[in-house]
């Protein structure tokens, strides 16, 4: 190896080299070049191992942290199926409760409307004093039957509020109507109809309409040609 390369290579100057020569140390100088290049590597290698290790652990802990959100990603995936699978159970339950209680007032509205407690009416739906069905182990009563408590409930209370001696106006009676139950114009005077047919209260005019208000007027039930003003409750 030239004088210049040798130089290079151990970090000296030229005239460090020519003086090792003379004394016979240049070998000596290579050995220890070659003794630390020797160290140098392995300590490079070592570096080198321990950065592959590094970078080993940090791929294997975001595999692990991979693997965990697939596991909460599948777990989520089964609850949302659960999710799914009972709101399909609810939406069927429904479907078939509306379907079940169509016809039916339940114990809740109509013992709102009565102004009583519903285990009052239940205790009558028990003792068979009003007739009723079991739904989901829910009393449902047959609308027949719930508008007629409401309506004899009604009458009840504004012959005592006006004193009317049993011919209850029709228009104070929708207006008290309202205040215990949604029903429209069309389903109470379908309502009073049948209850006319079945002589459980009658239905009457007037020989002169003409002294009524028009309030009172347009309350009246129109049936047969005849304007129907008053509601008298036949008694048993």
């Amino acid at each position: 190896m030239k004088v210049e390369e040798l130089a290079k290579m151990l970090n000296v100057n030229r005239g460090t080299i020519w003086y090792w020569k003379k004394h016979n140390k240049l070998d000596e100088k290579l050995a220890e070049y070659e003794k630390q290049a020797e160290l140098k590597k392995k300590v490079t290698e070592q570096d080198s191992l321990q950065v592959i290790l590094q970078k080993q652990n940090e791929i294997t802990e975001i595999l692990e942290n991979v693997q965990y959100m697939l596991q909460q990603v599948l777990q989520m995936s089964q609850n949302s199926s659960k999710i799914s699978q009972n709101v399909v159970n609810i939406s069927q339950d429904v479907v078939e409760m509306s379907q079940d209680v169509e016809g039916y007032l339940t114990t809740v509205e109509v013992a709102h409307a009565l102004g009583i407690a519903r285990r009052s009416l239940n205790d009558r739906i028990t003792d068979g004093k009003i007739k009723a069905i079991k739904v989901k182990g829910k009393n449902l009563i047959p609308k027949e039957e719930a508008f007629q408590l409401i309506f004899k409930k009604v009458y009840d209370d504004v012959n005592l509020k006006t004193k009317a001696g049993d011919s209850v106006s029709i228009k104070n009676f929708k207006d008290e109507l309202k205040k215990v139950i949604n029903l429209s114009e069309e389903e109470v005077n379908r309502e009073l109809n049948a209850l006319d047919d079945e002589e459980i209260l009658h239905l009457q005019t007037i020989n002169n309409p003409d002294t009524l208000t028009e309030e009172e007027r347009k309350a009246a039930i129109e049936f047969n040609g005849r304007m129907l003003f008053y509601i008298t409750w036949m008694k048993k």
